[in-house]
């Protein structure tokens, strides 16, 4: 998996990490990933205000859910291995889906849809 992240200090300061990769073999001894209704509570879980509404922005403000919506998005993410490989790759940062189903402190912009994932 190959990612890019902000990590945001306070509104005004970020920091921005282009091309992590994260596979199986980063992934720690004996963790247990979050399932998949842990992960789709996750990501269909609404933001409180403010919040950047159905526009996904990379911050400070998260969108109003923490996945992308539409597209079969979810479905086909939470029922794929991308899905364990992500809960691993945020609990290696620090962030277990299954203890923060409704933290919106991280969330993602944007994802190759379930087509171009096959390829």
């Amino acid at each position: 998996m190959n990612v890019s992240v902000v990590l945001w200090r306070d509104a005004p300061h970020s920091q921005r990490f282009d091309g992590v990769n994260f596979c199986g073999n980063d992934i720690p001894n004996n963790i247990v990933s979050a399932d998949s209704g842990q992960f789709l509570l996750w990501g269909g879980s609404l933001a409180p205000n403010p919040n950047t509404g159905a526009r996904r922005t990379n911050g400070p403000n998260p969108p109003k859910s923490n996945f992308p919506q539409g597209s079969g998005y979810v479905a086909s993410f939470a029922g794929s291995n991308g899905m364990n490989l992500f809960a691993q790759f945020m609990y290696a940062m620090g962030y277990d889906l299954a203890e923060n189903m409704d933290d919106h402190r991280a969330w993602v912009v944007s994802m190759p849809s379930a087509s171009q994932m096959m390829h």
